[in-house]
């Protein structure tokens, strides 16, 4: 209890500290947001009507005061109101990210089909055909950018073989290819470390030890040579499940998926700023829970590992 309260309170000066951040970031940047309110692109506003919006939405009062009014309605969860669509900031993101959630979801799956069996036969195949095959489709599949496969798959299976739909959302068939694009990326990564990290909880001398006992190789394979081979794998999961979520927002553009990563672009785009701070500090108090959780678990698996001098 005490490493999760003293985890819980470095999770909320985080917060609160990329929070500030942020705001100063975004708040600081250059162009002028009452000009995306009033759409000056399409229709011809006076500077009085300018004026007007500034200060409404407490442009004009300093920096300090803005942080101090933003801070107090966030915690409440008001996050503002979308200067684009008129929408709560906080709702248009609820109703977003789902369809991320369930892209990163079945990415990750993707990646745990592929990369376990073969980063174990891999292991248990040093120097074969298998295991130099897997090395080069690890190899392969980290040199190539994800947004790259995703086009080749587009052009493999929805141009060429009219298999599976190329953009939108809507049913499970759409969400096939950005999921296998994402996990392809993931999976060559844990290919390599599944297989490293076997060979080195094959070579452990406690495991020699109870190899010795006579307990057969099919036992200690799978009861204990599999569970110190995923200590390594859990240490580096939060990280690798994070860099996933972000990972989608190049693929769902790529895809036309209508998901978080597509708000947050088409939010940059139009400079809507309640929608990008509101996104910003959900995905850092999304990662930050996404590690504390990996390292919970390593605890767990390996008292003496994981959230010991560990911070976010």
């Amino acid at each position: 209890m005490k490493i999760v309260g003293r985890q819980a309170v470095s999770f909320l000066l985080f917060l609160w500290i990329f929070s500030t951040i942020s705001f100063l970031l975004i708040n600081l940047a250059p162009g002028d947001p009452a000009s995306t309110i009033l759409r000056t692109e399409d229709v011809a506003v006076t500077q009085e009507q300018l004026n007007e919006v500034r200060e409404d939405l407490g442009m004009n009062d300093s920096i300090v005061e803005q942080y101090t009014a933003w801070l107090g309605s966030f915690i409440l969860l008001d996050w503002g109101t979308s200067y684009v669509t008129q929408e709560p900031a906080l709702a248009m993101i609820i109703r977003a990210m789902p369809g991320t959630l369930y892209m990163s979801a079945g990415a990750f799956l993707v990646a745990l089909f592929i990369a376990v069996p073969t980063g174990v036969a891999a292991a248990l195949s040093r120097g074969s055909w298998i295991d130099k095959s897997a090395r080069m489709l690890a190899v392969t599949g980290a040199s190539v950018p994800n947004f790259l496969i995703g086009l080749i798959l587009i052009q493999l299976f929805a141009v060429q073989l009219g298999w599976l739909p190329a953009i939108g959302a809507g049913t499970w068939w759409h969400l096939l290819l950005p999921s296998l694009t994402l996990g392809l990326g993931m999976a060559s990564f844990y290919i390599r470390l599944i297989r490293s990290s076997f060979l080195e909880a094959l070579e452990e001398p406690s495991l020699r030890a109870i190899s010795a006992r006579g307990i057969s190789e099919r036992k200690l394979r799978w009861k204990y040579t599999f569970r110190a081979a995923l200590v390594p794998v859990i240490s580096v999961l939060g990280v690798s499940i994070s860099s996933l979520i972000g990972g989608t927002v190049v693929i769902e553009v790529v895809f036309g998926y209508p998901g978080a990563g597509s708000l947050i672009v088409d939010s940059i785009t139009r400079r809507d700023i309640p929608v990008i701070q509101g996104y910003t500090v959900l995905m850092a108090a999304a990662v930050s829970l996404i590690q504390l959780s990996s390292d919970l678990l390593l605890k767990w698996m390996a008292p003496g590992r994981g959230t010991e001098g560990r911070t976010f």
